[in-house]
């Protein structure tokens, strides 16, 4: 829904500051519902999703050459990634503790999961080299965790001080106590570490290679105190016992700390937003200009946004033909242009409305066949769903001999089918999903007369497989359509991807949610039970391999199901599709960069879905 809204609104540029953090929203960002999308803030590491064309950073927290830990496109802002504003309740800034007491102290008040055994035994290697040093560790809770701590720094329980959990104005006084606060790693700092520079507190740091772990040397940087950062272990230790030497200087850095963050780019909102929007438009351009299609389309020229400015004209006049005109050839170039897909299919809902005389294929009769045997198979557990598809097909098929086969202890897809036809007495064989309907009360009927020119047929398909997945090949080598009634939704998801004729031949792997042959199809083939022996790429397999063997797959558009859920591209599948891709390495697995380019439109009735199947496919609708 979310998704949804998103893509209604037309938001060009969508910006993620969870990552993979709790309660994230980056299902929304797998859809890919705006054409550039960011992230950015609050997790400090790559989102790995495909969908995600920037990540947003700088030149410290993310150095040259980082970009080999990144699935996107590092984009860095000039100063930091970094823009911060004090709270006006935190409290003045103290002396120095080691005024008082006469040695240094220590703090850490990071979150308690950042004190890593790594964190520990630089810390104890710290201690070690000043026996006379202190240290206060916040959040910590009593028992265990503190147990490990102290064992894991090996030093006197009375040189530490353990605080519990603090509220966040406690939390801001017991900086008051501290010379010097200590960094974790590899997770960094930034809020606390924020909080410790205002409160006069210098940080000391030691980056690793990853963003994650450079954060509070991002912030120090934008300071000019570079001299608070680390190259090694070692060099932490040493900095540490120089600084603590340098009593006067850490008197002088802490009265100055916080003029000197207030004349920091950190704290200039007005520059920083200016930066940040410099950087929105730079990724913008780049989407415009350099837009990457499949097998070297060219971008999209300034004439293409003019040209969709003229069709939504012609829409707000009502001249519905000639919105099509311009449409058309439009997505037919730029398959992958949401926008351009979007008006398309509202224009071609008009446009079927104002010629009610173009009808969608599935309005031609086609001729009864006589009395056929038909088996179909179903695997299923929901006795439900089973008794709901076994009324459907019977309706289907009540002038022919037909049988519904059902496996309900199925130890795989192809086991299942397999026993399932061994079985059957008919010499036309289904195999479906068991959460399906159809449409139109003839659609069995239109399964016969497909039958008697093709040997196997199926609702969507590609023809050209380049993976296990059917849609990897993207735009224009996908076809058909299926309307998707998830449980619990309303209204209707219509998923066309390819319209381009009645009846595409030349299809070589349909997917799996119906199929049916002819049993001799099946018998020189049978499901592949030894290499797929769960609920993935039965389908791929079982069709790619009859297009080998030379038998003819089609995806007639007068079948139109109707699928109470959608596929799963889960760690399961992804490991079939491996077994699947050692079995034909002749396949790259590689999908287009127009894999995304099926229409997904939310409709309110059956009735919108045949009429947008009828302006779609009159102007022979091809992604």
């Amino acid at each position: 829904q979310v998704a949804k809204q998103i893509h209604d609104d037309g938001i060009d540029i969508l910006i993620d500051i969870a990552g993979h953090t709790g309660h994230n929203r980056l299902g929304v960002f797998a859809r890919r519902p705006a054409p550039v999308q960011m992230t950015w803030l609050d997790y400090l590491c790559t989102t790995g999703l495909a969908a995600m064309n920037y990540r947003i950073t700088d030149a410290i927290a993310d150095p040259e050459g980082n970009e080999v830990f990144h699935s996107e496109k590092v984009l860095r802002m000039p100063h930091t990634q970094w823009c911060w504003q004090p709270d006006g309740s935190a409290p003045d800034v103290s002396a120095p503790p080691s005024e008082r007491n006469g040695c240094i102290t220590f703090g850490s008040f990071n979150n308690a999961q950042k004190l890593t055994d790594s964190t520990l035994a630089l810390w104890r290697a710290l201690l070690n080299a000043l026996p006379e040093a202190r240290m206060r560790i916040g959040g910590i809770a009593d028992g265990f965790a503190r147990a490990r701590v102290l064992e894991a720094l090996g030093c006197q329980e009375s040189r530490l001080t353990f605080l519990p959990r603090l509220d966040i104005h406690e939390y801001r006084q017991s900086f008051a106590e501290v010379d010097i606060a200590l960094d974790p790693t590899p997770f960094s700092g930034a809020t606390t570490t924020l909080d410790a520079l205002w409160q006069g507190v210098p940080v000391l740091t030691l980056p690793g290679e990853r963003s994650c772990s450079r954060s509070s040397a991002s912030l120090l940087s934008a300071l000019a105190m570079n001299a608070w950062i680390a190259s090694d272990a070692d060099d932490f230790v040493g900095l540490a016992k120089r600084h603590s030497a340098d009593r006067q200087g850490l008197i002088e850095l802490r009265k100055g700390l916080r003029g000197r963050m207030q004349a920091s780019p950190m704290l200039d909102v007005g520059a920083f937003t200016a930066d940040l929007e410099n950087l929105y438009r730079r990724a913008w351009r780049d989407w415009c200009e350099s837009r990457i299609a499949a097998d070297g389309a060219p971008s999209l020229p300034a004439g293409e946004h003019d040209a969709l400015i003229r069709a939504r004209s012609a829409m707000g006049a009502g001249q519905i033909d000639a919105a099509m005109t311009v449409l058309k050839p439009l997505v037919a170039a730029h398959p992958d242009w949401e926008i351009a897909k979007r008006d398309l299919a509202r224009a071609a809902l008009a446009w079927s409305r104002a010629h009610p005389e173009a009808l969608p294929v599935w309005s031609s009769p086609v001729p009864k066949t006589s009395r056929r045997k038909v088996s179909a198979i179903v695997c299923s557990i929901r006795p439900d769903y089973f008794n709901a598809v076994r009324a459907r097909l019977g309706e289907q098929f009540a002038d022919h001999d037909f049988e519904l086969i059902g496996i309900h202890d199925a130890k795989s897809l192809c086991e299942g089918y397999n026993r399932g036809a061994a079985r059957a007495m008919g010499d036309v064989l289904i195999f479906c999903h068991d959460d399906i309907d159809t449409v139109h009360d003839d659609f069995g009927e239109r399964v016969f007369h497909h039958l008697a020119h093709h040997d196997v047929l199926g609702v969507v398909g590609t023809s050209r497989l380049v993976g296990g997945d059917w849609g990897y090949a993207g735009a224009p080598h996908v076809h058909g359509q299926v309307v998707h009634r998830p449980p619990g939704e309303t209204g209707f998801i219509y998923l066309g991807v390819g319209l381009q004729a009645p009846v595409i031949t030349g299809i070589q792997a349909l997917d799996g949610v119906f199929i049916a042959t002819h049993r001799h199809v099946w018998e020189a083939l049978k499901f592949d039970e030894a290499t797929f022996d769960g609920f993935h790429l039965y389908d791929i397999d079982f069709t790619w391999r009859a297009h080998l063997a030379g038998y003819r797959l089609a995806v007639p558009l007068d079948l139109l199901l109707l699928h109470f859920s959608t596929g799963r591209y889960d760690m399961k599948w992804q490991a079939f599709h491996r077994r699947f891709l050692n079995k034909f390495p002749q396949l790259s697995g590689r999908p287009s960069a127009r894999r995304y380019t099926s229409l997904h439109v939310k409709l309110q009735t059956l009735e919108q879905v045949e009429r947008l199947h009828s302006g779609l496919f009159h102007h022979n609708f091809g992604a």
